[in-house]
């Protein structure tokens, strides 16, 4: 009869802590890098395309006859000249960091390069209440079955001890912490 009082009570201790653990839940939230996204975007026709009235060219004084005459060979070489940049659209802890490099050549914008380094949403969720079951045997020839619960990271235990070799039993109570 004693033994069944003993199972009773610890299957109501398990279910108590069960329902217990089920009900409050603590979280932790991290952001994740992932690996790197790199592409080439193409590019597209241009939809304006605006002449200004009076442009702005390069000028020289002339030496010989002190005119201002245009500077052909400066406008060449701006003309030839590889413009490159480096642009950070987004740069967000949640979102990632996204930055493009567009070159200007020949009055034209080439292939832009991005690059999208994206950063990924974690969240832990722990149980506040943790029930745990235990059963042991010790070199003292004992045997124990035990029920506790934690609450974060400290724990309660209680246990039925039989002592085989003395026909004794009695009851341990225990605290426990985790690391």
């Amino acid at each position: 009869m004693k033994i069944v009082y003993i199972v009773t009570s610890l299957l109501v201790g398990l279910m108590i802590g069960f329902f217990l653990g089920r009900k409050e839940v603590s979280t932790k939230t991290e952001y994740v890098k992932m690996y790197p996204i790199q592409g080439f975007s193409e590019v597209p026709k241009s939809f304006l395309e605006t002449i200004p009235e009076m442009p702005n060219f390069l000028y020289f004084t002339d030496t010989v006859t002190s005119e201002i005459k245009v500077d052909t060979a400066a406008i060449i070489r701006d003309w030839t000249t590889k413009r490159e940049y480096e642009l950070t659209l987004i740069d967000s802890p949640e979102l990632g960091k996204l930055t493009i490099f567009p070159i200007v050549q020949y009055n034209e914008l080439q292939p832009v390069r991005y690059e999208f380094l994206p950063v990924q949403k974690v969240v832990y969720k722990q149980p506040v209440w943790q029930p745990f079951v235990g059963a042991s045997y010790s070199t003292f020839n004992e045997v124990s079955l035990g029920v506790g619960t934690f609450y974060h990271n400290l724990g309660i235990e209680a246990s039925y001890v039989k002592d085989l070799t003395l026909k004794r039993d009695g009851y341990e109570f225990g605290i426990k912490y985790k690391f």
